[in-house]
């Protein structure tokens, strides 16, 4: 019962009471045993950073309670499109990191958009005026590489989100160490050209 005890006191402190989402307190070592789990062959594990658009708007216009209101809708509907072992960290403000065990770059690619599109789709908060608040979402994906340590492969996902949001916003972006971020963007909008 006292390791019990212990376990339930450690994920409540681990807990971000606004939003719901684990607080960064245990992202590194639950992401190191996924890591290891890639490193022995045993499955891999796609990781993702989510920033909603343009949320500082949302802030300054309609303030911080209707803010965390946002935050939180979008974390719930985040959750509920993802499988049951999928875990989801605060990473700071409004930017969040997935852990999607068990999955490659593809697969979370496919997952991620149903995701995108759930958020895109609904409102979370009613602003000033009865105004719905919809937000979208812009994310990087990466593969935890066993190959190196994962505080870089949270900076790779972290580069594929800051193209996301260069190249428009509301679009999720993998990682790929062949192409810079110069030479990817001309190549994102030839591509969405074509869509």
């Amino acid at each position: 019962l006292d390791l019990l005890k212990q376990e339930v006191q450690g994920a409540w402190r681990n807990w971000d009471a606004m939003t719901g989402a684990y607080g960064r307190a245990g992202m590194l070592s639950e992401l190191r045993a996924w890591s290891e789990l890639a490193t022995r062959k045993v499955q891999p594990c796609c990781i993702v950073l989510m920033d909603l658009d343009e949320f500082k708007a949302i802030n300054d216009a309609h303030g911080h309670p209707v803010g965390d209101e946002v935050l939180a809708g979008a974390v719930r509907c985040l959750t509920q499109g993802l499988r049951p072992f999928d875990d989801v960290f605060r990473y700071g403000g409004d930017e969040f990191l997935i852990a999607l065990p068990g999955t490659d770059l593809a697969i979370g690619q496919t997952v991620i958009k149903r995701v995108r599109e759930r958020l895109a789709g609904r409102p979370f908060a009613v602003g000033a005026g009865g105004v719905a608040l919809q937000v979208t979402a812009s994310f990087g994906l990466a593969l935890l590489d066993p190959q190196v340590s994962v505080e870089d492969c949270i900076e790779r996902a972290d580069q594929a989100l800051l193209l996301a949001k260069t190249a428009g916003r509301n679009r999720a972006i993998s990682w790929d160490p062949n192409v810079t971020t110069g030479a990817r963007l001309p190549r994102l909008q030839i591509e969405d050209a074509k869509v």
